[in-house]
């Protein structure tokens, strides 16, 4: 399926408690006294090794999502059938966000941001421990290198600046070029419109700077990083696969928001598949590429640490196995 007016933004189901929420999410981000007010504390985080390559996920904090939101097409007896399946409790689902920074000879790379302490309602945020946690390990954001941003929406990007001035100020910003071109248009759509505008107003200080670099979807964007476009959630939604001696990681991003249910029937679009049928046909291929060539994924809300493996289980279905 194409990308084209006619198609785009078929998804945002969000109904209407979820999008006054999401609205909210994306005005906050724009407000400049928002931007993680408390220091939080440091959080979690898992090391391994992908070849030469140490991979460190941190987890910059979680969100909680009702459930319907992982599967707006579904039933939800299905979506329950699924969550009970693999031993998890229905009702609201807690989406993890898993910050990846890999760290080569000579560059420290982040693979998107985390929140950034936003508060996304009226409870207290839980999120903005990415650079705490960074620095419990004895790196400072200035000594980020690159920075690889997978796709626009607020829990990927809302840490890149305070929209003044980077977070991570010596680091080269990497775009892919068809989310870039998404980034120049409006929507009609006040939601996708008011994440478009904060994702604008938060790369506006790397844009003034030049340090914000667009590459091609399959670029080999740095050295044993290639990207790959997975294209549905957004249009220019990017995955990164990572190959060093041998070695390989998929990380999946947003392709499968739930560990359980976007991978149990990957029909199933989640409520912020701005092309379902498109997020669907990526999702399904990119799972089968994971489960034939047996390769380690990474899933940004997938458990913590959401490092793993997919299998096939039943007619069409997959599953997750921690590593």
């Amino acid at each position: 399926m194409s990308i084209s007016r006619r198609n785009l933004l078929k998804g945002f189901g969000l109904g209407a408690m979820g999008a006054v929420w999401a609205t909210s999410w994306s005005q906050n981000l724009l407000r400049a006294d928002n931007h993680a007010p408390v220091k939080p504390a440091a959080s979690a985080f898992y090391r391994t090794t992908v070849g030469a390559f140490q991979v460190t996920i941190l987890q910059d904090g979680a969100t909680n999502l009702d459930q319907s939101l992982f599967a707006v097409n579904a039933a939800p007896e299905a979506v329950d059938a699924a969550l009970m399946a693999n031993n998890l409790p229905t009702g609201p689902q807690s989406a993890t966000l898993n910050i990846a920074l890999i760290e080569t000879a000579d560059r420290k790379i982040l693979i998107d941001t985390g929140l950034n302490g936003i508060a996304l309602d009226a409870n207290p945020p839980n999120s903005g421990k990415l650079i705490p946690t960074l620095e419990l390990l004895g790196i400072a954001p200035a000594d980020i290198t690159d920075v690889l941003i997978s796709h626009h929406h607020p829990d990927h990007v809302a840490g890149l600046s305070d929209t003044v001035a980077p977070l991570y100020p010596n680091a080269t910003y990497h775009l892919s070029q068809p989310e870039y071109d998404f980034l120049q248009t409006t929507t009609g759509n006040e939601l996708a419109d008011g994440f478009i505008a904060s994702a604008n107003a938060l790369l506006k200080p790397m844009m003034d700077a030049d340090q914000v670099q667009l590459f091609n979807p399959e670029d080999e964007v740095i050295p044993g990083i290639q990207a790959i476009l997975a294209a549905g959630h957004t249009p220019g939604h990017t995955v990164f696969l990572l190959n060093s001696e041998g070695s390989s990681l998929l990380h999946l991003m947003d392709t499968a928001n739930h560990a359980a249910i976007s991978l149990a029937n990957p029909d199933w679009y989640m409520g912020f598949d701005a092309i379902p049928d498109m997020a669907a046909a990526t999702r399904r291929a990119l799972l089968e590429r994971a489960t034939n060539e047996k390769l380690l994924v990474s899933g940004y809300h997938f458990p913590f640490p959401g490092i793993g493996y997919i299998s096939m289980q039943g007619e069409g279905g997959f599953r997750f196995t921690p590593a």
